[in-house]
């Protein structure tokens, strides 16, 4: 967190702006409205700004109470505000995550965040995936990660494994080479499943051939994701486990020595 002093002044909305880099992606509308409709003028409390400069104040803390004084007062309005001035990108980054501890974020809207402030598994993470031409999302499209929560999970058990590379690396990898930038690819069910699966076998998995079970899997990415959800309800597991239950025995058919196939998937969390 930055030791720059600030200043506490009455500010126009109309002069502050966004940046998604140290912001949420996009505003609650219903939220805007809730507090448009009960509006308190002593309960708008204090907001927090960066000024970069003179034309450049950005909201790093309240832009739902801005939002809702800009309707109200068609632009016109002011709300107490908390200025700091000389913050770097990073401690702006740092600031708004520390304000909004209560207020979470969604993940994507973390995630962004992350990495404009430099975490380095949101930054390796992100580099990863833009190695293999996706990116993170909130907005799911070909080419676009939106599972960021399966993402984390995944990092996080290749280094309590110590895997090398990262699972994530091999994870996005191998679905990428099966099916491109398919947005359902990497759903994450089908994303926590693959990266489990190749966390549990380590280099008795072959990832070649995963690679082609995953392309001749009939009907692709959708397909798996939806029998994996038909069988995670009649096992009672997670479909990520699910997935890697249905890739397992895919891998398996057609090996007929023992050695060259995998246990049985039993996992159940």
């Amino acid at each position: 967190m930055s030791r720059n002093k600030y200043s506490e002044e009455e500010i126009g909305v109309g002069a502050l702006t966004i940046d998604h880099k140290v912001q949420r992606a996009a505003i609650d509308m219903a939220k805007v409205q809730n507090i448009v409709s009960n509006y308190n003028p002593d309960a708008i409390g204090v907001i927090t700004v960066s000024r970069r400069d003179e034309d450049n104040q950005v909201v790093l803390d309240g832009w739902h109470r801005v939002e809702a004084v800009r309707r109200l007062t068609d632009n016109q309005g002011t709300v107490p505000a908390r200025v700091f001035e000389g913050l770097t990108l990073q401690e702006e980054a740092s600031m708004f995550l520390a304000l909004n501890t209560t207020n979470q974020p969604k993940l994507y809207d973390r995630w962004n965040v992350r990495v404009t402030e430099g975490d380095p598994v949101a930054v390796e993470v992100t580099e990863t995936l833009r190695h293999f031409g996706w990116k993170p999302n909130n907005q799911q499209a070909d080419g676009s990660m939106c599972a960021i929560g399966s993402l984390e999970r995944i990092y996080l058990l290749s280094e309590k494994a110590q895997v090398e590379p990262n699972l994530v690396h091999a994870t996005i990898m191998v679905l990428t080479k099966a099916w491109g930038h398919n947005r359902f690819a990497v759903v994450a069910p089908i994303f926590e499943g693959v990266g489990r699966l190749i966390a549990e076998h380590g280099s008795k998995l072959d990832l070649t051939n995963l690679i082609a079970v995953l392309k001749e899997y009939k009907g692709g990415p959708q397909s798996l994701h939806q029998e994996a959800r038909v069988l995670a309800n009649l096992r009672n597991v997670r479909i990520a486990m699910a997935v890697a239950d249905q890739l397992t025995e895919r891998y398996n058919k057609g090996k007929k020595s023992e050695k060259n196939q995998l246990p049985a998937w039993r996992h159940r969390v």
